[in-house]
């Protein structure tokens, strides 16, 4: 009877109330939420609210209520807006509606309880509840003259822990002095109390710190504003900031009343960590765990700082983390909040300056404090009880700032999550239910399935979505089969991938989930009821990837890896494509489409390169962009597809591409083109992203769609970096019936990259001779300019650089190049000498039908500080050569390279180098080829015995060996001859080295090593020849500016100097840099490699201002590259010629044995017979 009365006066009391309003919760992602603090916008008409007369009723009756931020009606004591605050809980799916009732007095009767205290003293406040407290200064106070800081209590005068213990304060620092200090209570329960602490200093700068604690909430919400003084201008802020901001503040005490305070945090990362021991499981990787530091053991310092935003690079600077004690475990937590309103867009110095972090430092007292300044702008955090261990047990919750893996209500609530418009309209993406219908009418290949589903049943799913996902879905696609999905979990898949509402690697599997959603959403396999959860959490996804918090280039909030941010923003526009029906989709779309535009214009290349490494990481990037076009054409939003700027970096990406590698064929299978090893990350991947753009232009480009093919089709059909995109329909999308169509490319220069020597292109003998010169020192280590990255002869590689993980490999001392002369040194020492930099060029790229040429400077100047210690497979390398005058900066390196050429692939084609270097100091040549050993011919010669003891898989300390003629056994069947015309009276080592890499995969190569005292030139022949076929004969001569190669394919000679010179020998004159001629059965060629002159015994010369050659046989061809003006050439040729055809603009003129030819613009060659 008591309950049915209080029930009766509660009704009888709310019924005479005069105003009400409801308020809905709608839990619609399965979630279970618990003292959550939600708020309402809340308007009354004029005199009917008091601000003391409300009342909330919910699904379990009365609950504390609170208006706050209220504005009243101008002169009157009545509400006319404000926002309704209270806590509560919310069980999943559920829909609870709450009940607001107001009144023109103050309520009377039943109250809800709270247990949100404010208590009040003469010069304090402090609010507190059950889980954590905080008393702060209260009052106003004006100095005249303005005060030291120093002498002014701090914003905080103590905080409570649960358990009731009183620990902590602050203390001002700096030198500004304060004009007035102010602390109020803003908002005074009984859910919410907020205190706002103002002071203004003597130059009328403000800082105002604000501390607010919620009912049943475990942390309190904290805020910094800080504002410059009045009319600072704009040009001054920096120096500001710098000088006077960044040197102020408070210091917030942590261990005061604490016994050996603990640091506690999810370690992610080693190599920059500080503190401790790490823990580590049962594999060595790092454990999962919260780890606890004792910080009384930590040296002074800064400890950690709390940042809005945390990558994952450095352990000292973290978005959230604990504190703990040995005896009483986790106490306290602490957390950024809203990143984005501390750092707005653009700001100067971004968000890595440190000038807004909050520093946890330890001073020589052993005072823990955070560093709290007066930098300008905003600060939010929230602090109070710890953090338990990240729900979903995986690091994006960590790094994503975000502890509790969910926004909070009050936001979520406010998102729309259910929305008309698609349901029937996927998949949509990639496919549609046409293609689906035609593919599942297709005959199935049974073994095919049959591995798919052994794939699924062998790699059981887990609780985050993986490169395991795309073959069940893919079992499922092929079949359309329900059986099939069940027993690869995939309904089951879903539900659990989508229910981690975006805890996982955001920037690899965002992008994937939404291709399995598109997949299935509207399957037969979900309930409509669950289709709804679904949608839900999909847009949850949405917004969460869309969010500052998650990735924000234009604020700092990002790594420095392009393609990260590439992923992360088309991701936006890759939901949005997916749910483009949401009422956000179409500003979810605008970023992509504005990054889309900009990295178009300005990422991709004169000639289609890419700002980040062949390697690897440019198709990181390139996945995103082809993928995203794609789906933005399939959406109708914009076709990228047909636009030539993609086209153009697509192009870039397959050039680059090694020809077929021998080396990691199995067994019965052709050998596939793979990544070059330039810049950083591992090499020698297969992309699927040509089959991917040969699908897409299929129809409205046919020819770039037949190269495309032609390139995938080398790739193995690969689907490298898009099931990470697409999430297993990359393999229905692609079409290995297309047609395909061999290119014609050849030698090439990418003003980015540097240069690519070709010869045979697509036939069994390719040569490829890939040579780096990066001018920014984004794409490769600085390191690698001015060497060969790789080089394949007759359709093997004969030379690589180290590929393996790609990081530490790029030290200067492994790569085949041009040093200072130096030996290994101490581990510190190759650590502060990581690689050299400084200024480089490439001075020439000359490309003709019989030799290529180019020519580069290099200035080794400055020592760069570099190491990559969570790859120590490279700390300890074999004894190098002595080196007992080691070479000091700088020094100048000038390399002139002669690629030789027959008509094509399958005769005689080698490489020539002449490296030239200046600056007086000791200097080494190095280069590296994928052999078995390296010996003299005598040694060779009986190739079973010298081979009988070959080191395979292991490191040789350097030997020397003598002479000036060394044959390299190739691994893959192409050995490499080298000769030594200079320097001809130093020493020559070799060495071995190599490594077994993570995935069973080995890669050792033998050095020749020789060394320079001084200034001169390495002058050096790399000739490659088939296992079997006889080496040439090779001679110096014309005082060493000459080498002749004599051999059954005939007699070459070819001319490199240090500049300008000339050169006789065996009746063959030289004038200019580099030149040669090649005396072979088929005829006699004389080239330029650029302005000079050519004389042979034969009666024929050459003479030009630029590259030129004169071909001899029953024709005579003029040839010379593409020029934006007329060139006239000169040759002396014994008999009558005429143009085999008439050619506009040409003209060929005679004195006795001596013509003229003037190629006419855009005319590169020209065929002469006689009348």
């Amino acid at each position: 009877m008591r309950s049915v009365a209080v029930l009766l006066g509660l009704l009888l009391m709310l019924a005479a109330h005069a105003g009400e309003q409801r308020f809905t919760l709608r839990e619609q992602l399965r979630v279970t939420w618990t003292d959550e603090l939600v708020t309402f916008p809340f308007t009354a008409p004029k005199g009917a609210c008091h601000p003391a007369s409300v009342t909330l009723v919910g699904p379990k009756g009365p609950l504390p209520v609170q208006l706050i931020e209220v504005e009243l009606w101008p002169g009157t004591a009545f509400v006319k807006s404000a926002r309704v605050a209270f806590v509560t809980d919310l069980a999943p799916l559920a829909t609870d509606i709450y009940i607001l009732r107001y009144d023109k007095a103050p309520a009377t009767g039943l109250s809800a309880d709270t247990d949100l205290r404010i208590t009040t003293g003469k010069d304090f406040v402090e609010l507190s509840n059950g889980k954590f407290g905080v008393k702060l200064p209260l009052g106003e106070q004006a100095y005249d003259p303005p005060a030291n800081a120093a002498g002014i209590p701090g914003p905080v005068m103590a905080m409570r822990l649960a358990d009731g213990a009183w620990f902590g304060g602050s203390a001002r620092y700096g030198a500004r002095k304060i004009r007035r200090f102010s602390a109020r209570v803003t908002e005074s329960g009984p859910v919410v109390g907020r205190v706002s602490i103002r002071e203004e200093y003597e130059d009328g700068a403000t800082l105002e710190t604000v501390v607010q604690l919620a009912a049943r909430n475990s942390r309190a919400i904290w805020e910094t504003h800080s504002a410059p003084p009045p009319g600072i201008k704009t040009e001054d802020r920096e120096k500001y900031e710098r000088d006077i901001a960044a040197k102020n503040g408070w210091l917030w005490l942590m261990n005061r009343g604490i016994d050996r305070l603990s640091l506690q945090t999810l370690v992610h990362q080693s190599y920059t960590l500080r503190w401790g021991t790490i823990q580590k499981d049962r594999y060595g990787n790092l454990a999962r765990d919260l780890q606890d530091f004792d910080l009384t053991a930590e040296k002074p310092g800064t400890l950690i700082s709390l940042l809005a935003w945390a990558g994952w690079w450095n352990q000292q600077q973290q978005s959230w983390f604990n504190f703990s004690t040995p005896v009483k475990g986790a106490i306290l937590g602490i957390s950024s909040l809203y990143p984005e309103r501390w750092e707005q867009p653009g700001a100067p110095g971004g968000a890595w300056n440190g000038r807004k972090w909050l520093p946890l430092e330890k001073d020589e007292r052993g005072e823990i404090f955070f560093r709290v300044n007066t930098n300008l702008g905003d600060r939010y955090w929230t602090f109070g009880g710890p953090f338990e261990k990240p729900r979903w047990e995986r690091r994006e919750a960590f790094l994503n700032g975000c502890p509790e893996g969910i926004w909070p209500l009050d936001r979520v609530k406010d998102l729309v999550l259910d929305w008309p418009g698609d349901e029937g309209s996927h998949p949509r993406v990639f496919l549609n239910k046409q293609d689906l219908a035609r593919i599942q009418a297709q005959p199935l290949d049974g073994q095919r399935l049959d591995d798919l589903l052994n794939y699924a049943r062998v790699y059981q799913y887990i609780d985050l979505p993986t490169y395991r996902d795309p073959n069940p879905l893919l079992a499922y696609l092929l079949t359309g089969s329900p059986i099939i999905a069940e027993k690869v979990n995939l309904v089951e898949r879903l539900r659990i991938y989508l229910g981690q509402l975006g805890n996982f690697d955001r920037m690899r599997s965002a992008s994937q989930l939404a291709g399995m959603y598109d997949a299935l959403i509207d399957s037969d396999l979900i309930s409509a009821k669950e289709r709804r959860v679904f949608r839900a959490q999909m847009a949850y996804l949405a917004y969460a990837c869309c969010d500052p918090s998650n990735w924000s280039y234009e604020r700092g909030f990002a790594s420095g890896n392009q393609n990260m941010t590439v992923a992360h923003v088309l991701n936006q526009g890759m939901l949005a494509a997916t749910i483009p029906d949401h009422p956000m989709a179409k500003a979810w779309s605008a970023p992509a489409l504005a990054m889309m535009e900009e990295w178009l214009n300005t990422s991709v290349g004169p000639n289609g390169e890419w700002p980040e490494s062949m390697a690897n990481y440019a198709e990181v990037s390139a996945a995103m962009l082809v993928v995203y076009a794609v789906a933005a054409k399939n959406a109708g939003i914009k076709d990228y597809t047909r636009d030539t700027r993609l086209q153009r970096l697509m192009l870039y990406l397959t050039k680059q591409y090694t020809p077929p590698d021998p080396r990691f064929a199995k067994p019965g299978t052709a050998a596939l083109v793979g990544s070059p090893p330039s810049g950083r990350g591992p090499a020698y991947h297969q992309s699927g992203l040509s089959g991917m753009m040969a699908k897409a232009l299929a129809t409205d480009d046919p020819a770039f769609s037949r190269i495309m093919q032609w390139h995938w089709l080398r790739a193995g059909q690969s689907t490298g970096y898009l099931s990470d995109r697409m999430g297993g329909l990359e393999q229905l999308y692609m079409d290995p019936t297309l047609p395909a169509e061999t290119p014609p490319w050849g030698t090439e220069h990418f003003p980015w990259m540097g240069a690519l020597l070709r010869q045979g292109v697509g036939t069994p003998r390719e040569y490829y001779l890939n040579f780096i010169m990066e001018p920014k020192g984004y794409t490769c280590y600085y390191s690698e300019s001015g060497a060969f990255a790789a080089i394949w002869a007759k359709g093997a590689p004969i030379s690589v650089r180290f590929a393996g993980h790609g990081y530490a490999e790029r030290e200067e001392i492994l790569i085949s190049r041009v040093l200072p002369a130096r030996e290994v040194g101490a581990l510190a020492e190759r650590k502060a000498r990581f690689m050299y930099k400084g200024p480089i060029a490439l001075t020439a790229l000359a490309p003709l039908s019989r030799q290529d040429y180019l020519a580069a400077t290099m200035r080794m100047e400055t020592p760069v500080k570099l190491w990559h210690p969570d790859q120590t497979h490279t700390d300890v390398l074999p004894k190098w050569p002595p080196a007992p005058n080691p070479g000091k900066p700088p020094v100048d390196w000038t390399r002139r390279a002669l690629f030789i050429k027959d008509r094509d692939e399958r005769g005689v084609n080698y490489l020539v180098l002449r490296d030239t270097v200046t600056g007086g100091q000791p200097t080494m040549w190095q280069f590296w080829t994928l052999s078995e050993k390296i010996g003299t011919p005598e040694e060779v010669k009986d190739l079973a015995a010298f081979l009988a003891d070959k080191p395979g898989n292991k490191a040789m300390d350097a030997r020397e060996i003598r002479g000036s003629r060394f044959t390299a056994v190739g691994q893959c069947g192409v050995d490499v001859e080298y000769y030594i015309a200079a320097p001809t009276n130093t020493p020559r080592h070799t060495l071995r080295w190599g490594h077994t890499y993570y995935d069973k995969y080995s890669e050792y190569q033998d050095l020749l090593h020789l060394q320079l005292p001084t200034d001169g030139a390495y002058f050096v022949a790399l000739f490659p020849r088939l296992r079997g076929e006889a080496a040439p004969a090779f001679t110096t001569l014309g005082e060493g500016k000459i080498i002749k190669v004599k051999g059954a394919f005939g007699t070459d000679y070819v001319f490199l100097a240090d500049g300008e010179a000339t050169a006789e020998a065996e009746g063959i004159a030289f004038r200019g840099e580099a030149a040669s001629v090649q005396d072979r059965p088929t005829g006699l060629v004389l080239s330029l490699a650029a302005a000079g002159e050519i004389r042979h015994p034969k009666g024929y010369a050459l003479a030009a201002d630029g590259p030129t050659s004169l071909r001899v046989g029953q024709v005579l061809t003029v040839e010379a590259p593409p020029s934006d003006k007329p060139r006239a050439i000169a040759f002396t040729a014994p008999g009558a010629w005429v143009p085999a055809k008439s050619v506009p603009g040409l003209a060929l003129a005679q004195e006795g044995n001596r013509w003229t030819v003037t190629l006419p613009t855009g005319v590169t060659s020209v065929m002469l017979v006689a009348p």
